[in-house]
């Protein structure tokens, strides 16, 4: 139950992050900013990645699997709110860029933490596809799909208002269901 609940965690966090991977750009050129700011929104979210993995493994013995995990699927639901509520703010943009070091970081050091407690080391290689295929697979899927049906048939802020709850649902699942290890 526990490689379950896992698994379907990171898959809502795969699934909320669809929007951002697919339509980030476009949506801050809807909301005026220049394709070059927006590649260097892309590069400070990538860098702050970086140096949160570099120190990663500290913070996961001193402060939790459990409790980074919860900490960056809750943080993606508000990344997300806060993308639709400041999109005109160049300034609050490069603050929520810079939270991707939480929100996918420290998401998936730790999913890689329980991915190595949750199997057998016989069973590692199994584990990693079996994560892959759930998160960025199905998850990325049908976010993608999602996200591009909201879109272009609601409107775009839609497509990361609904991010945002799938992140939450995410929260929960951790929350409920994923062990302390």
């Amino acid at each position: 139950p526990e490689v379950i609940a896992l698994l379907v965690a990171c898959l809502c966090s795969q699934m909320s992050f669809a929007p951002y991977y697919n339509f980030f750009t476009l949506f801050l050129e809807r909301h005026g900013h220049a394709r070059s700011a927006a590649g260097v929104l892309w590069a400070v979210a990538v860098v702050a990645e970086i140096i949160l993995f570099i120190y990663m493994s500290q913070l996961i013995a001193k402060v939790g699997a459990r409790r980074l995990l919860l900490a960056a699927m809750a943080a993606t639901a508000l990344r997300w709110l806060c993308t639709v509520w400041l999109a005109d703010s160049i300034s609050a943009l490069v603050v929520i860029q810079l939270s991707h070091a939480l929100t996918f970081g420290a998401y998936h050091a730790c999913a890689m933490h329980y991915l190595f407690r949750l199997f057998p080391a016989r069973l590692q290689g199994r584990g990693q596809a079996i994560y892959n295929a759930c998160a960025y697979g199905i998850g990325g899927s049908l976010g993608s799909i999602g996200a591009g049906t909201i879109w272009d048939h609601v409107r775009p802020e839609a497509t990361f208002l609904v991010a945002a709850l799938i992140a939450l649902i995410g929260t929960w699942i951790v929350w409920k269901k994923v062990p302390n290890i």
